[in-house]
């Protein structure tokens, strides 16, 4: 049967598909520390603790994303120190200075 403007057989609408439920991988936009490197750190609490066993894939990333915007925020805070002292290097003082500014 031709459609309404005479070329080819009419399209049907097609009945809905059931919604395929699928889970969504999280991933960050930039991956700078890997994730064995975190579970570590969280790890390290776990021994302690002793009453949580397992990590969730989604708190890695949570946790990378929150070292990632802390580590930048010293890192810039540590530039700026190198800069106003007119140094090209930046120095174990510098991140120390910026640690006890920023987390303290």
């Amino acid at each position: 049967m031709a459609n309404a403007t005479g070329q080819g057989p009419s399209e049907t609408p097609k009945a809905p598909q059931e919604e395929k439920r699928t889970t969504r991988k999280i991933e960050p936009s930039v991956r700078v520390f890997p994730n064995s490197s975190i579970r570590k750190v969280l790890e390290f609490e776990m021994k302690e603790s002793r009453s949580v066993e397992r990590v969730s894939g989604e708190a890695l990333l949570v946790l990378h994303d929150v070292l990632l915007r802390e580590g930048r925020k010293l890192s810039k805070r540590a530039i700026e120190y190198a800069q106003k002292d007119k140094r090209k290097t930046i120095s174990s003082d510098d991140v120390r200075r910026a640690i006890a500014d920023i987390l303290y």
